[in-house]
């Protein structure tokens, strides 16, 4: 884990908010994926806060960050030029671990972490992405490689209903999944499936000292913290 100040390489608006920011890799290639980085998006104090963001794809050059415009901090990361300085704190956290054949599962802007692991290590049954509507076409370009099936609730594109309708408790027996914590509650219905979550939340300092980013355990007392436990967890493991 280190703090250091990398350069812009490229940053492509996709569509319907997303962007692809993609900056210097100075970290090396064993980074896991799940693992995320906390970017500080600004020199000033506005926004104050750096902001995690999970891989979306590396290699020995590069680092690419799938991000959608929410807020202050994402407009800021949308609008870096190539040849800007940002300043990166990672890798950190626990990834996903390599089991054989999971499906994978990702809930809109949750796509990051789970295109990794199809990307990097290949071992997977399918690989589904839901979402509300339409998905921007610069991301579905970026997806046919990998034969993802995409699903809309309204219908607009792919198959319609909600993404968990589309797992089979009895087959898909190994579920990787990121996405909006519904998403996740759903699949707390699949007792017999192994399922592992990427967890979504607000990551205040990165390595554990804040408790900013606290998920109860399922069993006993206390928490964990996403940030240095996770984020990616053992779905039976915590309370969502």
């Amino acid at each position: 884990m280190e703090l250091l100040s990398t350069k812009v390489i490229s940053n492509e608006f996709l569509g319907a908010g997303f962007f692809l920011l993609e900056v210097e890799n100075l970290w090396g290639e064993s980074i896991s994926p799940g693992q995320f980085f906390q970017i500080r998006v600004s020199k000033s104090f506005s926004p104050f806060l750096s902001r995690p963001f999970s891989v979306f794809f590396a290699d020995a050059t590069s680092l690419w960050f799938l991000i959608k415009v929410v807020g202050i901090g994402t407009e800021l990361l949308s609008e870096k030029k190539r040849g800007d300085q940002v300043s990166l704190l990672g890798p950190l956290g626990k990834g996903f671990p390599e089991l054989p054949n999971p499906t994978l599962a990702a809930g809109g802007s949750g796509l990051g972490p789970i295109y990794f692991y199809a990307k990097k290590v290949g071992n997977f049954k399918r690989f589904l992405w839901g979402l509300k509507s339409r998905p921007p076409e610069g991301l579905v370009d970026l997806l046919k490689e990998l034969n993802v099936s995409v699903i809309t609730e309204d219908g607009s594109e792919g198959k319609k209903g909600l993404i968990t309708d589309f797992i089979n408790e009895q087959e898909d027996r190994i579920i990787y999944a990121c996405g909006p914590l519904p998403m996740l509650r759903n699949l707390k219905n699949f007792k017999t499936s192994d399922v592992w979550v990427s967890i979504e939340t607000v990551m205040a300092c990165g390595m554990g000292l804040c408790f900013g980013c606290s998920v109860k355990k399922s069993y006993g007392l206390g928490y964990f913290r996403a940030c240095k436990d996770g984020p990616v967890f053992n779905l039976k493991d915590i309370e969502i």
